[in-house]
Formats: structure tokens, sequence, C-alpha cells
């Protein structure tokens, strides 16, 4: 049974004690935390984000034994300013007030263990710290029980769980995970060497019309990231933004002079634009406050920008008309799609041609590639059949590739005929790559459709099991 959408979600929990089941989860990176009844209905805000404290996300939820208090994960953009907080079903946060109450400051995400405990990462190393569940209150020192956790740095996420029986289990790389690295491979999957030998996480990379620069968005920590240009030739690294928050979905004018970006500053997220050699200001394109924005597609004549729009459902397809003299008060966006439909749309790629765009959408159950004529017109074709993530064109537009949820890379032939699109069947490229999830930016495509710059997880571990322990505070008792 699906409740609701969570593109990419930070977490979730279950209370075992309310009447109605009550699950809080965060569905993407930069949302607070939602509540819904395990049998449905419509997902309603438990906490929001406090602008005055810099907070760009609420992840992790873990609810503590009685099923109304959970501890979850305030990250902001000031690192001063995240830690682990206590909230209750009973006292939600309004928009202009915080219920919370701060348990500790920085770190990571903490998880309640019987008959007592929180558990939580401290620079590779997983701690436990006496804590009452009754009056919500720590206690003594924390004290190492494990060594060389893995730690997702990306998603600020210790690769560790406990029952309330007293296992754990937990995963060992000996040091951060989440990385990435960008690396070149051809149509059949053969290796070509690496784009940026330098490891990272990167997220969303995408290359210049002309193929000869890169964008991607570089993550640091606390959500803080921000846009780099690398020079394909010359192996140089240009840093174009610099704060605040994260700035992130960079994205290519027709002409390469500048760059579209989108930036979260609080709890929603606005398009900017600058200069693609990092000089001058920036300039707000779309900045709404009650909207989240990222751009994703520039199409190839500069006549228009895709991009997803969230406003409370979502999110889901949008296009903001640009061409000469393009001044940001002077054009209103429009969806390219239906806006108030309750399945959300991804992804947005236009064709070379202008004529058709390419998305993800679970309108008819699980996400497949779509393409439909744009502007605007009726038509509308489904292109995957076992699963669509992103897509890109060829820059001659006779094909269109697209990833699947294997983490396939799948090509169809594209043509059309008396004005109406006509597709081959999706054939295999290759498949078996651990190229990153679609949300961070899985790929990009050479205009000529002969090299795929793919963003690669680093596991770094040789494929290492996850370690279970039992009775695993046998120590802590003694």
């Amino acid at each position: 049974q699906i409740l609701a959408d969570a593109r990419a979600g930070r977490g979730g929990s279950w209370s075992g004690t309310s009447s109605d089941g009550t699950i809080l989860f965060t569905p993407d990176t930069a949302k607070p935390l939602l509540r819904i009844s395990s049998s449905g209905g419509a997902p309603v805000p438990v906490t929001h984000l406090s602008t005055a404290d810099s907070e760009n996300s609420h992840r992790w939820p873990d609810f503590l034994p009685d099923g109304k208090h959970f501890l979850y994960y305030v990250r902001s953009d000031k690192p001063e300013n995240s830690g682990v907080f206590i909230g209750s079903l009973d006292s939600p946060d309004s928009p202009n007030s915080r219920s919370g109450r701060l348990l500790f400051r920085g770190g990571w995400p903490a998880i309640y263990a019987a008959p007592g405990y929180l558990l939580f990462p401290r620079e590779s190393t997983l701690m436990a710290q006496r804590f009452n569940a009754k009056d919500l209150s720590l206690s003594g020192e924390a004290v190492p029980i494990a060594e060389h956790l893995t730690e997702n740095a990306g998603s600020v996420y210790g690769v560790f769980s406990a029952s309330q029986s007293g296992r754990l289990a937990l995963h060992s790389l000996g040091g951060a995970s989440g990385a990435s690295q960008l690396a070149w491979f051809d149509p059949k999957g053969k290796s070509l060497g690496l784009s940026a030998p330098v490891t990272g996480i990167y997220l969303h990379p995408t290359l210049s019309p002309d193929g000869s620069r890169l964008a991607y968005s570089l993550f640091e920590t606390n959500g803080v990231a921000d846009v780099w240009v690398l020079d394909l030739a010359r192996g140089t690294h240009t840093r174009i933004t610099f704060g605040p928050g994260r700035q992130d979905n960079p994205v290519w004018t027709a002409d390469g002079k500048f760059i579209f970006y989108s930036s979260i500053r609080g709890p929603f997220r606005g398009i900017f634009k600058r200069s693609a050699d990092g000089s001058g200001a920036e300039e707000a394109i779309l900045d709404k406050n009650s909207v989240f924005d990222s751009p994703l597609f520039v199409a190839r004549d500069g006549s228009y920008l895709a991009f997803e729009r969230s406003e409370g459902i979502g999110p889901h397809v949008w296009a903001l008309p640009l061409g000469a003299g393009f001044k940001p008060d002077g054009r209103q966006p429009f969806a390219a799609g239906d806006p108030a439909a309750p399945y959300p749309s991804y992804w947005p790629s236009i064709s070379p041609d202008g004529r058709w765009i390419a998305y993800s959408s679970s309108e008819g159950g699980p996400y497949e590639i779509y393409v439909r004529s744009f502007p605007n017109g009726p038509g509308k074709w489904q292109v995957s059949t076992g699963g669509g993530g992103s897509s890109a064109w060829r820059a001659d537009g006779k094909e269109l590739f697209f990833t699947t949820p294997s983490r396939q890379m799948m090509g169809v032939a594209v043509s059309s005929e008396n004005g109406s699109l006509k597709l081959g069947t999706p054939a295999l490229l290759f498949s078996g790559f651990p190229f990153l999830s679609d949300q961070l930016g899985a790929f990009a495509v050479a205009p000529d459709g002969k090299r795929f710059l793919l963003n690669s997880v680093t596991t770094g571990g040789g494929g290492k099991p996850l370690i279970l322990i039992t009775d695993w505070d046998a120590e802590l008792k003694k």
C-alpha cells in the first residue's frame, strides 16, 4: 500500500501505541517531519523549519517507547544550530513556534535502544549514553561500543539499527561513505576513465552544451553545498557559488555562459543564475517563499527552463519562458502537466528540437518515462515498461536515454511522422553499475551520445557484510 510520496526520504518511524498507527517520515532532503496514519490519508506537518536558525532539514525520526514522544535530527546551514531534538505528537510545532526540546547540539542523529540508552555516531565510533525514557533525560557520559562505523555524510546517517530485545546491527567500512566519483563509460558499459579523479559527494553533474565543461554541486557538511565548474580539457575546478546553504541542480544556459541553480535558504528553495566563470553577482530567477523549485533543463534554443515545483503536493514539472531579453518579473512559469495531479512528476528533459518533453511520473503506478508535446498539445506517450527514472536526449534527438530502478541504462530510438512521435523498443545498453540515485544526479550524456558520465558510488568496503551483535549492552551492565 502506497501511503505518500517520499522522493528522497530521510527516515521514518512507526508508533506502536497510537490508535491510528501513526507514521512519522521526512519526504525529501529539505523538509520537516510529517505524520500520516498507517491506514492512509493526507500527510500533516509535525515540525516546522526555523528560518531564524537557518535550518534546512528535519530527519531520521525515532519513536520512544511511549509512542508519543520521538527523537529527530535538526540540520542547519550553521553547524552550531544542528542537533538532536525531542518532539511530541501531542504538541506539534506551529509555523512560528517550536515545541520540540533540544537534547544535544551537533553530532549525528540518535536512536533509542532498550533498556534505556541513546545510540549515536561520533567520529565513526558508535556511542551509547544512558537515557530515561520517562523523564526524557540523559545521564552519565557517552561510551564507545563499536568502532569504524559506516557513516553517510551526505544524508547525515550512521548505518546501524538496534532492536528492543538487545540486538544491534551495524555496518563497518572504517570511515565515511556516501561519496561518489565521476567516470566516463561507452554505450556498452566499458570504462573510459575518470572525469574527476578526486572522490567527493558530487551532486547533479551536467555537461555544457558543447561538452567541454562539467557543472556539479559538491556537498560538504550539514546540508551545505556549492556549485563548481570543471574544465574537462584543462582539469581545473572553479567554484562559482559561496553559500549560504545548499546550492544544487546546476543547469547550463543554451550559450554556455551562465548557470541556473537552486538554492535552499531556510525552508524554501529558489532558482538563481550566475556567470559560468563565477564573475558578477547572482540573479534571482524564481524566489517564491511558499514553493520548492529545482531547475533541471534548458531548451537547446534557450527558449525555456524546465524545472520541478513542489507547492503543497508534488513535485510537478513546470516551464519558464526565457528567450531574448528575459527578465524574471516579466515572464510567468506554467505547468507542463497537471499541477493538481495527485501523482508527482520528475526530471524533465526537453528534446533538441523543442517539440517534446520527457519526464518520469507515477501516474500509472510505478514510475515510468513519458514524453508529451511541448510546450502544449494533447500528445503523450509512455516510453519505458519496466520503470524509469531520469532521462536525457541525444543531441540529434534520435535517441532518448534513461535509467531504471535496477540501475540499468536504457536507450530508445525516437522519430516523428506527420507531427506524431514514434518510439522504438527500449534496449538495454549496460547494467550493474552503482551509479547514484536519480534524485542526486545519476548521469550525463556527451552531445554525440557515445559517452556516458556516471556519478558512481564509491563503497570502499569490498562488499563487507552487516555485523550482528547480541546482548550489545552486556559490558555496560557490569
